[in-house]
């Protein structure tokens, strides 16, 4: 069997649903995402596990298949891997598994596998997908001078480690500077008025988190006035 109906026979039984002894299972949603920190659960509309001789979660990253849990109903006992020991909470009745806090390295394929008292193998998977960020939200400005003459240039470039991607909003004296979202940009020809503090600030409408930068403290100096030389003849007070 190649990959791709491999993969096929997997969508399937992730969606099918299955009938014992008059009971209908919906084994799984076939992806889901977390927060890193956060937990997720992985979700069955499974009511009882009364036909169920064994009920067994697994991870999948890759070429090994790792196992997280076993579970024997008619025994009551469960066998935790030790990794998982203190990071997971089983629903003996509905056989769902709540996962975290969650770190990247969660992210893959989870696998449900139930044997039947009458002997039948089910079976279904789920992806997940954990978002993180923004973190390291850093702020560069061009020139770096806090003091810059009136009629420079000034540039600002905004970075963040974030999945997806994050969203940015550059900030002037606290304000939203209108249609400055891009990681880039340049002030031209500045006057006294561009004078402030300027933040970028990153969001990630997955994780609902907002991080701004550090501040950026700019004062834009007009001309300074010249003076004239006043020159003295010598005198002497009597």
């Amino acid at each position: 069997m190649d990959f791709y109906n491999f993969r096929l026979l997997l969508l399937i039984l992730t969606a099918l649903v299955l009938t014992e002894n008059h009971s209908c299972y919906r084994m799984l949603n076939d992806k889901t995402n977390g927060v890193i920190g956060k937990y997720v659960t992985f979700k069955t509309t499974i009511t009882s596990t009364q036909d169920f001789l064994t009920v067994a979660w697994n991870f999948n990253k890759g070429s090994v298949i790792a196992p997280i849990i076993t579970s024997v109903p008619s025994t009551n006992t469960d066998n935790i891997e030790e990794k998982y020991a203190s990071r997971i909470i089983y629903n003996k009745t509905m056989c769902e598994l709540q996962l975290g806090p969650l770190v990247k390295e969660d992210e893959g394929e989870y696998i449900l596998n139930i044997v039947t008292t009458n002997g039948k193998q089910l079976s279904g998977q789920i992806d997940l997908e954990v978002l993180d960020g923004p973190e390291e939200v850093v702020m560069t400005q061009t020139p770096t001078d806090s003091f810059l003459k009136k009629g420079s240039n000034l540039t600002f470039t905004c970075s963040a480690q974030s999945d997806p991607p994050a969203q940015l909003q550059w900030m002037f004296n606290g304000e939203a500077m209108p249609q400055k979202t891009m990681a880039n940009i340049t002030l031209t020809n500045v006057e006294e008025t561009n004078s402030g503090n300027y933040s970028c600030v990153a969001s990630n409408a997955k994780t609902n988190r907002y991080v701004s930068s550090q501040v950026a403290v700019v004062s834009v100096l007009g001309t300074w006035p010249r003076f004239q030389t006043q020159h003295f003849t010598d005198f002497c007070l009597g």
